[in-house]
């Protein structure tokens, strides 16, 4: 026989790396039926190995005066807890901190859930940040000398929220925003 040969003229046996690949119907059909089983067995067991978690994500979607809009989406496997008084409004200066009142039912965030939260700077706050955020600013000033603010700058500041999960493990989300103040009030602007 040649040494080049693929196949034996005498037996019809394949020569070479080929003789090892002789796949029967039986062979066929058993794999075919693991791969079709480990297709549907892998997203289950990818959940066990990864684990319960909960993955709760906050997005801003708009700003009305003193009130911004976020949507709020646990994108994990388990329940997650957003507190009420996880959120709190922080010029990038230092000169302000304060919470934000939160208007919508915080709580426990189903998996796959969507919920809508409205974070609002309380009114009652509204002279001790206007004083604190005037403090010191030339803006703020009057060409005179006077401190009372006919123009008064946007503030670069962030609002940080945290969650809690069932492990006890904490995720903290933080938005950058614009605060602008006239004499009577503050709001929010997206940048």
């Amino acid at each position: 026989m040649p040494a080049a040969a693929t196949k034996c003229l005498r037996c019809n046996t394949v020569q070479g790396w080929g003789r090892f690949a002789v796949v029967s119907g039986t062979t066929l059909a058993l794999l075919t039926a693991l791969i079709t089983v480990t297709e549907h067995a892998a997203p289950t067991l990818l959940a066990l190995w990864r684990g319960a978690f909960s993955e709760i994500r906050a997005t801003p979607v708009d700003t009305v005066d003193n009130t911004l809009r976020l949507l709020v989406v646990n994108d994990g496997t388990r329940a997650g807890v957003l507190q009420e008084s996880s959120f709190i409004l922080r010029t990038d200066s230092g000169r302000l901190e304060e919470p934000l009142d939160v208007r919508a039912s915080v709580g426990l965030i189903k998996p796959g859930e969507a919920r809508e939260l409205t974070l609002v700077l309380n009114e009652m706050y509204m002279p001790k940040m206007i004083a604190a955020l005037s403090e010191n600013d030339p803006h703020a000033v009057d060409p005179d000398g006077r401190r009372w603010m006919r123009v008064f700058p946007a503030y670069s500041a962030h609002i940080t929220g945290s969650a809690r999960n069932f492990d006890g493990s904490a995720q903290r989300f933080s938005w950058p925003v614009k605060l602008r103040c006239d004499l009577n009030s503050c709001g929010f602007e997206l940048p």
